[in-house]
């Protein structure tokens, strides 16, 4: 998302959170009746929450999985591709990991595999 497309989309949030606010509290106010402020007030707390949590979603994105939205191939790429180069990623990315650790940890890492193991088995 563009800078100019989030501060748009902010803009619209928190615009359209003033005037939900204001309208609310004309209407608590013009009721005359105590508890329909209080009720007011109650809504636009969780009102504040919401449009703050939107407008974080805004500038820090979301996860393109956890939003279920799917990327689009890359050109000579298929769908049944994806999955074996996620795979493959995650095999590098485990490989390089593996190349960082010292003997210490490497040990550590090898007890805790086969303790892991050893449950499994006795499950």
């Amino acid at each position: 998302m563009g800078e100019l497309a989030r501060i748009i989309a902010t803009g619209v949030i928190w615009v359209g959170y003033t005037l939900l606010g204001i309208a609310m509290f004309g209407m608590a106010l013009a009721s005359n009746i105590p508890f329909f402020f209080l009720v007011a007030l109650g809504i636009l707390g969780v009102l504040t929450l919401v449009a703050a949590l939107a407008t974080s979603r805004v500038w820090l994105g979301l996860p393109r999985a956890a939003a279920g939205v799917v990327a689009p191939p890359v050109a000579g790429t298929s769908f049944a591709a994806a999955p074996r180069k996620a795979k493959r990623d995650v095999n590098a990315r485990l490989a390089r990991l593996i190349e960082q650790l010292d003997e210490d940890e490497l040990l550590e890492l090898e007890t805790l595999l086969q303790a892991g193991e050893e449950d499994a088995i006795s499950r």
